[in-house]
């Protein structure tokens, strides 16, 4: 029986970009499969019938740190070794293998089938089948699991190989059979194999019909032939006809029996599959399962045959059916559910039909931190939403300033789409450590990077009009040449190919708007580039996105095809671009016997700034500075003396300190001046003189915290603690002859002037309030103005 097929045609994260690359992929991989070899996906198949099952658990003794374990079962000898100092398990106590050692798997005897059940990994899961007649090898996809792989027909099986493509995977069972592998056989019949399904479908068809022939090219009949279908997550089989399908895998692997098959007969199955539901996350919808906007169904499937075939070349095909975006055109679009309900391309307030809910009236601003953002999120009181914005006055009072948002608030997705969390700096798309965030990302050594630069989530922004500078980068990982090496890019809709500048002897093939690249050959550990240019459509509209992929085939590799990373930019609102806009709020006293601060800057903007700085300039009398600047990052920084990230919508503390006195009880940073420098995410240098809150009177008191807001002040003296300061404040006279200044003239008054009567300056008794000509006595004429003051008060 054929191969039924050496390894993963696809993975959940990744999308395929050019059906005519996939199909020299399966090529490239067929041209490698042994005649003789046979890889098992259903644990029912012939080869395991009699199959023993064997728990690989830690009654077996598989536990964490464990690097070698021996039993025996049916009268086998087994032993399990791995050179990982993790050992052999984790906490699950089942068997597991660490990247990129992995486990080898020998026995005292050779085995006709052996198989394992892979459960899950953190990436991909692979194993690898050793036969005196050939070695098998599958990779499985990323995100599958629940699958069982074995392999029979390779002759003697000596030793298995498990392992993963990053960190690790995880083995819970066993299945073997020991007894004598039958002969191989003799009849050679080429089968060719061919798939057909809709271009386009949506939720409104229901279901997909898949057509599946098989022909038999001869020269002699074949015999046990069988359709392995792969569906893509989500899709359940509703029916098959003519023959019954053998489901298995959690509804991963879908086998149809044909049986024997004469020379030059044809055989035709249709397989009727459910569409997968609409539910997605916005843009971010490339995990198993969901069928909408951004998705497409990707179907790989393969004829086999016991018989030895000697044209392995046609034994696979694929289908790719996108998704009929017409469908939801009447659909109305939801404002806060994360997804493209109407498929024109724009999520949630970046719909124009949004523009009038109440989750997307200004001010709304970008949420940079995951351009276009998947949902409407609110911080610090504010809902954000795409294309939405205006200005929003910088946190200066009353009440503190926010604080800064704590480390690892980026927020991305695994290969497997599970949230991620890692430093801030990796969700901006400027400066920032990128080898770190490429490490958290597991990024394959294979990756295309843009500018407009794109952040760890791969989102960018851009403007209609602007070019584009797409950059691949391709490596031989292996240990040997690398021969004829073929990069493919297909352009999205959003680029307008009329401004194609291709760099490094790439060829455009405009029918199918795909960009080739060779690579006659590629030696081990020499990473190599190819590039192109190219305008972003000029009639593109706010929350138009544009999304770019490469795929890379190394036709002589374990795992021919790669697909890059995409890259994706959303054209930004013109009245609202994505800029940071920075300012002091405020300066915290870092001990209250110190003239030291530390300086809260605050980024009302929506985009990262970094390697920011901010100096003092002319600040007003009063107000002493010993040391004047402050630089600014946060404690998830690399080093933020080399990097430092100061985040969009948020604040961010200095580094170090400022140094000042001022003669005022009133928080003074936020009225002064600064020059503010730092570097934008597009790598400009940007400098700015900025005053977080007004200060009318200049005096270095904010006019929201200054008791007199024009008049200069800095003391803010308030005698009568009225909430006007004394700087400000009108006193109204005494009335004439109010000697007690109690405000009125009265008998009290008449006693102070009788106390002072012929008495003259320098004695005691003087006093110059009764003192009225202030001849330096006080005499009758002093008492005839006193007592007129006095009928004058009397009267009104």
């Amino acid at each position: 029986m054929q191969n039924l097929f050496t390894r993963s045609m696809s993975t959940a994260r990744r999308q395929v970009v050019f059906a005519k690359s996939l199909i020299i992929f399966i090529f490239l991989i067929l041209l490698s499969i042994n005649a003789q070899a046979k890889l098992v996906f259903i644990t029912n198949d012939p080869a395991f019938q009699n199959a023993t099952i064997v728990p690989l658990d830690a009654a077996k003794g598989f536990a964490a740190g464990v690097q070698n374990v021996q039993f025996t079962e049916g009268g086998v000898d087994f032993d399990f070794t791995t050179a990982n100092i993790n050992g052999l398990s984790d906490f699950r106590g089942t068997l597991i293998s660490y990247f990129p050692e992995g486990v080898t798997v020998t026995f005292s005897q050779p085995m006709s089938a052996i198989g394992f059940q892979f459960a899950f990994a953190e990436c991909q899961g692979r194993a690898r089948f050793i036969g005196s007649a050939a070695t098998e090898e599958h990779t499985f996809e990323f995100g599958q699991g629940g699958i069982f792989v074995g392999a029979a027909e390779i002759g003697d099986i000596t030793s298995v190989e498990l392992n993963g493509t990053c960190f690790f995977a995880n083995w819970p069972e066993m299945r073997f059979d020991a007894t004598t592998p039958p002969p191989p056989p003799t009849e050679r019949a080429d089968l060719s194999f061919d798939k057909s399904a809709p271009n386009v479908a949506s939720q409104l068809d229901g279901s997909i019909d898949f057509d599946l022939t098989v022909t038999n090219n001869g020269p002699d009949d074949a015999t046990g032939v069988q359709l392995v279908d792969f569906p893509p997550g989500g899709m359940q089989v509703n029916n098959s006809t003519p023959s019954i399908p053998l489901v298995s895998a959690g509804g991963k692997v879908v086998v149809m029996g044909v049986g024997d098959l004469a020379n030059s007969d044809q055989y035709t199955n249709t397989l009727n599959m459910s569409v997968p539901p609409f539910t997605g996350t916005g843009v971010v919808t490339q995990h198993p399962g969901v069928f909408n906007c951004n998705t497409q169904l990707l179907n790989v499937a393969l004829a086999t045959g016991s018989s030895i075939d000697p044209n392995t070349t046609n034994n696979s095909d694929l289908t790719v059916t996108r998704f009929d975006k017409a469908s939801r055109a009447s659909v109305p679009e939801i404002c806060d559910n994360g997804i493209d309900d109407n498929c024109n391309g724009r999520v949630d307030c970046g719909d124009n039909a949004c523009s009038n809910s109440a989750n997307c009236r200004p001010p709304r601003l970008l949420n940079a931190n995951n351009n276009p953002p998947s949902i409407c999120n609110t911080i610090n009181g504010i809902i954000i939403c795409l294309n939405n914005g205006g200005p929003a006055p910088f946190p200066v009072g009353p009440n503190p300033a926010p604080a800064p948002p704590p480390p690892q608030a980026c927020t991305f997705r695994d290969v497997h789409g599970r949230p991620f969390e890692a430093p801030a700096c990796c969700c901006s798309y400027g400066p920032c450590d990128r080898a770190r965030c490429e490490r958290l990302a597991a990024r394959d050594p294979n990756f295309k990077s843009a500018n407009p630069p794109v952040n760890i989530n791969g989102y960018g922004i851009t403007q209609a009009g602007r070019l584009h500078e797409y950059t691949i980068t391709y490596e031989n990982i292996g240990n040997a040449d690398a021969i004829d090496v073929r990069i493919y890019d297909v352009l999205a809709p959003e680029l307008d190919d009329t401004t194609l500048q291709i760099n490094d002897d790439g060829v455009y093939d405009g029918t199918i708007r795909t960009i080739t690249w060779s690579d006659a050959l590629l030696p081990p550990q020499e990473p190599r580039t190819v590039s192109f240019s190219i305008n972003a459509r000029s009639d593109l509209q706010p929350g138009d996105r544009i999304r770019n992929q490469a795929t890379i085939i190394f036709p002589n590799a374990e795992q021919p095809r790669t697909d890059t990373n995409w890259v994706e930019h959303a054209i930004e609102n013109p009245d609202f671009p994505a800029a940071a806009d920075l300012g002091v709020v405020e300066c915290l006293q870092i001990d209250p016997n110190t003239d030291l601060y530390t300086v809260v800057l605050f980024n009302k903007g929506t985009a990262f700034a970094h390697n920011v700085n901010a100096q003092v300039i002319n600040p007003p009398p009063g107000i002493v500075f010993t040391d004047d600047s402050a630089r600014f990052g946060r404690s998830d920084d690399t080093d933020p003396n080399v990097i430092g990230t100061v985040v969009p919508l948020g604040s961010t503390h200095s580094i170090d300190s400022v140094a000042f006195t001022a003669d005022t009880p009133a928080s003074v940073c936020k009225a002064l001046n600064w020059r503010i420098s730092y570097t934008s995410s597009e790598g400009d240098i940007i400098v700015a003189d900025v005053q977080a809150a007004p200060d009318a009177d200049s005096d270095g008191v904010a006019d929201i915290d200054d008791n007199c807001v024009n008049t200069p002040n800095l003391d803010q003296r308030d005698t009568d603690q009225d909430g006007q300061g004394d700087a400000c404040e009108t006193v109204e006279p005494a009335p004439c002859g109010d000697l007690d200044a109690d405000n009125d003239v009265d008998r009290d008054d008449k006693n102070l002037f009788v106390a002072a009567l012929r008495s003259v300056a320098g004695e005691d008794r003087y006093s110059t309030e009764a003192d009225f000509d202030d001849d330096g006595d006080v005499d009758f004429s002093d008492y005839q103005q006193w007592y007129q003051c006095y009928r004058s008060f009397v009267a009104q």
